[in-house]
């Protein structure tokens, strides 16, 4: 289930360096497009690059969306669900030694204040 999540977040990050916001720092559709009026101080080489790696951040885009539901249909025909993945993912925790003694640090530090 956590593997969804993040997999979907990291898609919303490469929709959004494929738009090219100025204010988010990225490259992409957006910057490209401004850097192309020359007589505000663009250049139309930097302008291609731009909208070159936006190309390549829109078809990284593409392929992770198609390649996220293809790994989530394979999951649904297993048989899993959402109830299935909240279990083991606590009983990963549960078992996972760092967290125990993470827990135990928290505990004991909690008593000794």
């Amino acid at each position: 289930m956590l593997f969804f999540v993040v997999f979907f977040i990291q898609i919303i990050l490469c929709g959004v360096y494929s738009l090219g916001i100025s204010a988010v720092g990225t490259v992409g559709w957006i910057n490209g497009a401004a850097q192309v009026d020359t007589k505000s101080g663009g250049s139309k080489v930097v302008s291609a690059m731009m909208f070159i790696t936006a190309a390549l951040w829109t078809v990284l885009c593409i392929l992770m969306t198609l390649l996220l539901r293809k790994v989530h249909s394979a999951y649904r025909r297993s048989g899993a669900s959402f109830e299935k993945a909240q279990g083991e993912f606590a009983r990963g925790i549960a078992s996972n030694k760092n967290v125990q003694n993470a827990a135990a640090e928290a505990v004991k530090g909690g008593f000794s204040k």
